[in-house]
């Protein structure tokens, strides 16, 4: 009698297990399904709103380019900087028109467009942010991608680093910052406590993000030493700087003749070098000293890397198109590392450094020794042109 019992207890509680763990299964499928279909649709509502956004900086001629407007086209589309943008030059004069222009006689009977999808100051992962907007939504048989200049510039900026927060998540979170729905969630949640941060802020529950100690001095009933500098009649010490007649050390840089030292950028006649930070497109070396992060470039090596392998990765897997990466015509910067990309991942390379090495840079470069004229863009286009026949075939569907 007791084995038969324990044998009919054991099938009621295995019956229950069962049950309760199927029960969990639909639960798990049902949620499972919930956030798929959730997904989906916020990529679906992102995609939209992407396409809504204006394109701002894209030059005229490509901002109102739709998809529809390419219908029979052999499409390219050009994304980068300031250097693909073109600079102060016409339409005409840009690369991407160049580089359209010698390949119509050898496509002969098949129309080509060129998309012009550069926009100034941008870095790579910049260039990721809008590539469903600039490129895939126009589905290109081939893509070219010229960045480098800004990401190896010494301007890091907390926007920066944000963005590479965004678009290039770390660690445990990588694989969940390609999901919209979380990304879309985190945002979400960094704005409530954002908005509760400055509701709570008054009442000291919630310092700034530069941390508890920028709360010193907010106090309404502050300590003694936090009233250091606040007397009405500061002692000897704290006149320091203060004075009306200051020694020798405190006239320092206040000299109403400097130093040759001190005149250093404030020459009406400043040289090429004293030159770089006043374009009014600047890029790469131009806004040195004018970074947060000054040590640090706007784009660290391997967040560059990381970019440029996810444009491809995504231009290839969501257009089956070619990709081919332009180095910088400017030596040295991040050149290696584009070099690397191509090479790890079969990509096309259109080495436009060594395209410029030896030549007289004096007609090719702007006053400000970065951009280019239109001679400079006229022989970046025959570079790349030069290098197409090596990872393009003409006979490509559009």
């Amino acid at each position: 009698m007791a084995g038969a019992r324990k044998a009919r207890w054991l099938l009621i509680m295995s019956r229950t297990y069962a049950r309760i763990a199927s029960n969990w299964l639909v639960l798990g499928l049902l949620a499972g399904g919930a956030l798929a279909a959730a997904e989906i649709w916020m990529r679906a509502r992102h995609r939209r709103s992407e396409q809504r956004a204006g394109p701002e900086g894209l030059r005229p001629e490509s901002a109102g380019l739709e998809p529809a407007d390419l219908a029979g086209h052999l499409r390219i589309v050009a994304l980068g900087d300031s250097i693909t943008h073109g600079v102060d030059l016409p339409a005409e004069q840009t690369y991407p028109a160049l580089l359209a222009e010698r390949l119509r006689p050898r496509l002969a009977g098949r129309r080509v467009t060129v998309v012009n999808a550069g926009i100034c100051g941008q870095t790579a992962v910049q260039g990721l942010g809008r590539l469903e907007r600039d490129v895939l939504r126009f589905r290109p048989a081939l893509t070219l991608i010229s960045f480098g200049l800004n990401d190896a510039s010494p301007t890091r900026s907390e926007q920066d680093v944000a963005r590479e927060a965004e678009l290039l998540p770390a660690g445990p979170a990588a694989w969940l910052g390609r999901l919209h729905l979380y990304r879309t969630l985190r945002a979400r949640g960094r704005r409530l406590v954002k908005s509760l941060c400055a509701a709570s802020v008054g009442w000291g529950l919630c310092p700034t993000s530069a941390g508890a100690t920028q709360m010193v001095g907010q106090s309404r009933h502050p300590t003694s030493t936090q009233m250091v500098g606040q007397s009405r009649h500061p002692t000897s010490t704290q006149m320091v700087g203060q004075s009306r007649h200051p020694t020798a050390t405190q006239m320092v840089g206040q000299s109403r003749h400097p130093t040759s030292t001190q005149m250093v950028g404030q020459s009406p006649h400043p040289t090429s070098t004293q030159m770089v930070g006043q374009s009014r497109h600047p890029t790469a070396m131009q806004m040195v000293g004018q970074s947060p992060h000054p040590t640090a470039t706007r784009t660290p090596p391997a967040a560059f890397q990381a970019a440029l392998t996810e444009m491809v990765r995504r231009i290839r897997r969501e257009t089956g198109g070619q990709v081919v990466l332009l180095t910088t015509h400017l030596a040295g910067g991040y050149n290696a590392i584009i070099r690397q990309v191509a090479g790890e991942t079969g990509a096309g390379l259109a080495d436009v450094e060594r395209a410029f090495a030896g030549r007289d840079l004096a007609g090719l470069l702007e006053w400000d020794g970065v951009h280019l004229t239109a001679e400079g863009q006229r022989l970046l286009a025959e570079a790349v042109f030069s290098n197409l026949a090596k990872v393009f075939e003409p006979s490509q569907g559009c």
